[in-house]
């Protein structure tokens, strides 16, 4: 069923370091298409369903979700970003043809992989003679693909079929409520991807992509790791503590920045490992019961400046946007126990924190806007601008700062926007983006031979 939304939320002020945001979702002009405000089918008015671009849009993520595996590339260690892809450019007014290219280079464009692959190669799902049932279906969680996800495809039809029956039997909203919670502790698996996947259902109501992410969130499945001690937790706001983290640069290891995917895993394990972990975990922060819609944008907040700190052009803190947006989208997709809620925070702000710490944990100062309104690119500049760009990536990014200043009013989400395209015009490429020199060494340990 489509539409399973709840209102928008009326948003305390959230408190940073240095000022408060006020939250005005209802009362502003909206920028892009935003979630509908009830439970309804989606509001004609926002969505306009009767437009040949959101057919196009239900037509293509149909095809996406039935037709077209969840990994491609060499090894099958790129994702398939179509879905994310289409639906941000609808979100930002594209058109029938702007969708229907992204579907119709099948992610030959995503993740840099186009130079790599060929229009065409994201193959249909992978089929294994495992059979999910209710009794058996958390024995198979992550099967052993570790956190890079290298194999994350090899048992996702066999669950996707699983979700599939269950949302049937049931509803949408109850196999969601009944199947995440558990996987929450491992949402972080093959690099976000699965949880993005999961966020884009909350932000189409597309009915075809929820068996589908929770069938990669099942494959992609991986808990991080607890500390051996106690390690208490900061009582300070997420942007507090990234700030924090930034300023102990020397108790953490370089990074080799260009070491593609593979350097990223690699460097995040070694976080991960005994002589690491408990100093990460300084850093983690208190998820008040009372407080989890104010931490969620606290959170998106943070992540957004830590792909700010890094120069606008970092493959991994980018997709600690996205995933802060997707928990976002999920949150307030339905109604969740507030312990829920706390788990999906809690380990979200560990996958952002991480992820800043192994991209050389660089400096974070203000989050301010260092621009007035009247100095930035008009909205009707860069919205063109990203529904025209090849980069799944940067799309997605767009969109989500753009969302969120129309939720917000927050200057800072317009300036790292306009940031963010800007330093793309200027040729910069994302950062880290590739396999890497590890790739056959992850490519040993996690082969899967049927």
């Amino acid at each position: 069923p489509r539409g399973n939304f709840l209102p928008p939320p009326a948003m305390p002020s959230i408190t940073s370091t240095s000022r408060a945001v006020a939250i005005a979702a209802a009362s502003t002009t909206n920028l892009v298409h935003a979630l509908p405000p009830s439970r309804d089918l989606l509001n004609r008015s926002l969505f306009d369903q009767g437009s040949d671009a959101y057919a196009a849009l239900q037509s293509a993520l149909q095809t996406n979700a039935n037709e077209r595996n969840i990994k491609t590339g060499p090894g099958n260690a790129f994702h398939n970003h179509n879905a994310a892809h289409m639906i941000s450019i609808f979100r930002c007014g594209g058109s029938v043809a702007d969708i229907q290219a992204v579907l119709d280079a099948d992610g030959g464009a995503n993740s840099g992989a186009a130079s790599i692959t060929k229009p065409g190669n994201i193959e249909p799902p992978v089929a294994v003679g495992l059979v999910i049932t209710q009794e058996n279906w958390d024995k198979h969680l992550g099967d052993g693909v570790g956190l890079y996800g290298l194999g994350a495809e090899h048992n996702f039809d066999a669950y996707r079929q699983f979700y599939r029956a269950e949302i049937a039997r049931t509803s949408a909203d109850d196999t969601v409520r009944m199947y995440f919670p558990r996987l929450i502790k491992g949402m972080l698996g093959d690099f976000f991807h699965a949880l993005i996947e999961l966020g884009y259902y909350f932000e189409s109501g597309e009915a075809a992509i929820l068996p589908n992410a929770l069938a990669w969130l099942s494959t992609s499945y991986v808990e991080l790791p607890e500390p051996p001690e106690k390690v208490p937790k900061m009582e300070d706001t997420p942007l507090a503590a990234l700030q924090a983290v930034s300023r102990n640069q020397e108790a953490f290891p370089t990074a080799n920045m260009s070491n593609g995917s593979s350097g990223y895993i690699h460097d995040m394990e070694t976080l991960l490992g005994e002589e690491f972990l408990a100093s990460v975990y300084h850093f983690d922060v208190v998820i008040p019961a009372d407080r989890t819609q104010e931490l969620l944008w606290q959170i998106q907040e943070a992540a957004r400046e830590s792909f700010a700190a890094g120069g606008y052009k970092d493959f991994y803190t980018l997709h600690s946007v996205t995933g802060a947006r997707a928990v976002w989208a999920i949150m307030n997709g339905i109604k969740w126990d507030t312990e829920v809620e706390r788990d999906m925070l809690s380990t979200l702000w560990k996958g952002v924190l991480l992820t800043h710490i192994a991209r050389n944990n660089c400096i974070v100062d203000s989050c301010d806007a260092s621009q007035k309104a009247s100095q930035l690119l008009q909205w009707t500049e860069i919205l063109p601008w990203t529904i025209a760009t090849e980069n799944a990536h940067i799309v997605k990014a767009i969109f989500t700062f753009a969302d969120s200043f129309n939720r917000t009013r927050d200057l800072r989400y317009w300036e790292v926007a306009m940031s963010t395209m800007q330093t793309r015009e200027k040729g910069v490429a994302l950062e880290g983006i590739g396999v890497g020199s590890f790739i056959d060494e992850y490519m040993q340990k996690y082969a899967r031979v049927d």
